[in-house]
């Protein structure tokens, strides 16, 4: 009965679920950090933007953020609309890699892969996950379903 029950699991295991299914320890709070990130882009709150990113991605991006004042209007437009999906999320030693497609409509479709770390951003020094870089994977005009 025991080695039924193993190889029940194991058919379980191999067959259904799959790897992006299987959750890490702390992927609620990367998704909560991406949520937050992605609600801050389609309102153009560049004050929550700026503390969802960090890193490279930070260095980047802090004089658009601060200097340029007409840059909330320009992403409540651009995203205006848009649908964001994780895609999967990879927990990596320090960090995570997340991919995500973000939906303009059915014939736009942009993928991206953002990497998170923890990092202490607040004087409490509790770390929380912040992204850290983006690359851009694949920006699609086709339908979608269509190769």
């Amino acid at each position: 009965m025991r080695k039924v029950l193993i190889g029940i699991t194991f058919l379980f295991l191999t067959s259904v679920m799959n790897p992006l299914t299987v959750l890490g320890d702390e992927d609620h709070l990367i998704r909560n950090c991406l949520e937050q990130f992605f609600t801050a882009l389609k309102s153009g709150n560049v004050t929550a933007i700026e503390s969802a990113i960090g890193g490279d991605i930070l260095k980047e991006s802090k004089v658009l953020l601060r200097d340029n004042k007409e840059y909330g209007n320009f992403l409540r437009k651009y995203y205006h609309g848009a649908e964001f999906h994780i895609d999967k999320i990879l927990q990596v030693p320090g960090g995570a890699v997340v991919d995500v497609s973000v939906i303009f409509s059915k014939d736009e479709i942009q993928r991206f892969q953002y990497f998170l770390s923890k990092e202490n951003k607040d004087k409490k020094n509790d770390p929380k996950w912040t992204i850290v870089r983006q690359e851009d994977l694949l920006t699609s005009n086709k339908p979608c379903g269509h190769k």
